[in-house]
């Protein structure tokens, strides 16, 4: 072996390096290797190259943020045609990784230069070949990788996304061009076809991952850096999500956002997001705060107010969080040092985790626009309360909420043939239908002046129908927030002295809803009446 010749070769590539990321991992990867096969350390030539990498790599990363920014704005929601099967491993930039990702005995060492020896040093051939060639590491072909494999099949794109419970015939003239260019066939599909809610921004997301995890594979010194902005690309997906499709949301309820999601987000756009001032002295990298794509429309009724670009948006979110998932275990392990493990916990458990929360708020958007709720509000508000007897007929509000739900119901089921619709986007939208209508209620009811015994009971007789409406449509038993009205409205029959106590339990509701509670049971009595209002005001100033 000629040494010399080759630490010739190390050195001119080192002195010829351009500013190419990938370039300086080949150098780095010559200079360990030579220090493999030379037997000799270059421990000022690693520092520098060290140092010089994790410059490159810094500029490397607000290039592929900037990217991922315009692949975020420019994108139209739809889905892209993946196989049923499709994960993250299956992409070209993951092949090289492929062994180690599925090798259970590398997995369960925690050895993370185990990891880097059993992967870069292949064998002396191929340290030979790459040396006396021109070709960059990431270019030269030392394993058998085969090309990608993951756009769905003809027989994949032809099936129909039918729900189970569809009763609908579908003739051989429908043909919808939307996504997959879908063709139905006479027959009714019973077999639903599970779909990977996939954009051309997840895949984006994906295969930079898949460079990042080489880089990390390769320099195991910046591994950290690496998997740190790995963690902001799923930030940004999520922020953006967030901000694109809730953004319309026109109602408030603090019950929308869970408190994980919501520090989550606030923490997000403090630490990535410019907030349209330059701070000289922040060193921090950010971006600015982007706009949802102009072919995206979410205001049109005939359009579902783009629920479809809604589900494919979180759901592609999600999937996204699972492919992260999928990751863990090898990312802990290039990490060497438990005491630097925290930001990756916190991943994990906040950020990935409140992905799934992000249905709510994004779904109820569109379900706050499809059901009107201030109209409901002001026909509750011409019902007499004040009746003496109970009534056997339900107001007429409640037929117009039940025309709302079987509305939504076949708009939901014609929305199916379009995309795919799981059982958990299913129950996520019903359940923020059922949010809305009992919270609407419970305001509905807080408005009245005055109510007798008879007219709380045909507030018991209204809901009770809605109720039973609701799960015969929808199949949810029970009614989702049914204890939010019931709750309300028997409240009116307890007694004086318990009444302060129930009203310091239920923070759920708010304080002009308990002051209009109140304000009826103690209609004919002021002093009364004026010591709770006086109590709910002073609880809810704590």
């Amino acid at each position: 072996m000629d040494i010399d010749k080759y630490k010739k070769i190390i050195k001119q590539r080192f002195n010829n390096g351009t500013f190419n990321v990938w370039k300086h991992l080949e150098i780095v990867w010559l200079m360990e290797a030579s220090e493999e096969f030379c037997g000799k350390k270059l421990e000022i030539l690693q520092q520098s190259m060290k140092e010089q990498c994790s410059l490159y790599f810094s500029q490397y990363h607000a290039s592929r943020l900037d990217e991922l920014c315009i692949f975020l704005e420019h994108d139209g929601w739809e889905l892209c045609p993946v196989k049923s099967t499709f994960t993250a491993t299956q992409l070209q930039e993951f092949k090289s990784l492929e062994s180690v990702l599925n090798d259970s005995e590398l997995l369960v060492s925690t050895n993370t230069t185990s990891i880097k020896n059993k992967d870069i040093w292949t064998n002396f051939e191929n340290f030979r070949k790459y040396l006396e060639s021109d070709l960059s590491f990431l270019d030269a072909k030392f394993d058998n990788t085969k090309d990608e494999d993951i756009l769905a099949t003809i027989d994949e794109k032809t099936v129909d996304y039918i729900s189970e419970d569809s009763e609908d015939e579908i003739n051989h003239d429908s043909i919808i061009n939307y996504a997959f260019h879908r063709l139905y066939t006479k027959k009714k599909i019973k077999t639903r076809l599970a779909v990977p809610m996939v954009t051309n921004t997840t895949l984006n997301v994906l295969r930079v991952c898949g460079r990042y995890l080489q880089m990390s594979k390769l320099l195991t010194s910046i591994a950290v850096t690496v998997i740190q902005s790995m963690i902001q690309f799923f930030e940004l997906y999520l922020y953006c999500i967030n901000l694109f499709f809730s953004s319309d949301f026109n109602i408030t309820s603090k019950s929308v956002y869970t408190s994980k999601l919501r520090l989550t987000l606030t923490r997000i756009e403090k630490n990535l997001i410019r907030d349209g001032t330059i701070n000289m002295d922040d060193e921090t990298l950010k971006v600015r705060r982007l706009n949802l794509s102009s072919v995206v429309d979410l205001h049109r009724d005939d359009n579902f107010f783009g629920l479809a670009e809604r589900v494919v948006g979180v759901e592609s979110l999600i999937f996204l969080g699972q492919q992260y998932d999928n990751l863990q275990s090898y990312l802990r392990r290039l990490i060497s040092e438990n005491s630097e493990k925290g930001f990756l916990d916190q991943f994990y458990t906040e950020t990935v985790r409140s992905a799934v929360d992000l249905r709510k708020p994004v779904y109820m958007a569109v379900v706050s626009k499809y059901f009107k709720d201030t109209n409901i509000i002001t026909l509750m508000n011409r019902v007499n309360w004040e009746i003496k007897d109970v009534m056997s007929q339900h107001s007429s509000y409640i037929d117009v909420l039940h025309h709302d739900i079987e509305a939504f119901a076949r708009s939901l089921n014609n929305l199916t043939r379009l995309i795919p619709i799981t059982t958990d986007v299913k129950f996520a939208l019903w359940d923020n239908v059922a949010h809305l209508i009992t919270h609407t209620l419970v305001e509905g009811y807080s408005n009245a002046r005055k109510c007798s015994n008879g007219g709380r009971g045909l507030m018991q007789l209204d809901y009770t129908q809605l109720k039973l409406k609701f799960e015969s449509i929808t199949g949810l038993r029970p009614m989702p927030y049914s204890e939010f009205v019931e709750s309300y409205v028997k409240a009116y029959y307890i007694p004086e002295n318990t009444l302060r106590e129930w009203i310091r339990c239920h923070k759920e509701y708010s304080s002009k809803q308990l002051i209009g509670l109140v304000s009826c049971m103690y209609q004919n009595n002021k002093k009364s009446r004026q010591k709770f209002v006086t109590f709910i005001e002073d609880q809810s100033s704590r």
